[in-house]
Parts: C-alpha cells; sequence; structure tokens
C-alpha cells in the first residue's frame, strides 16, 4: 500500500492540504514548481506525463 493511500484513508481533506503544503514548503522553489506541476497538471518539465 502506498503513503497516499494511507493518508488518503487516515487524514481529512485539511490535513492532507496541509501535509502537502508543509511537504512544497520544504523544497526549494523549482522543485516545488516541478512537483506541484507533475502532481496538478501531469507535466514534467512542460511535456505530459505518460
Amino acid at each position: 500500500m502506498s503513503a497516499s493511500a494511507v493518508w488518503a484513508a487516515r487524514l481529512s481533506a485539511p490535513e492532507r492540504v496541509a501535509l502537502a503544503y508543509a511537504a512544497l514548503k520544504a523544497l526549494d522553489e523549482d522543485q516545488a514548481y516541478l512537483t506541484a506541476s507533475a502532481a496538478i497538471f501531469g507535466t514534467l518539465h512542460g511535456e505530459a506525463l505518460a
């Protein structure tokens, strides 16, 4: 079982938002942008992920 499946089952939506926010804030700006883009839009460096 993946960590995201456990978090989805055990955390409320606001708790998952706080976790995502904290994780992105822990990254440098470029890495946070790429991570958020991949998660939200399915893109990596402007290219759609397969």
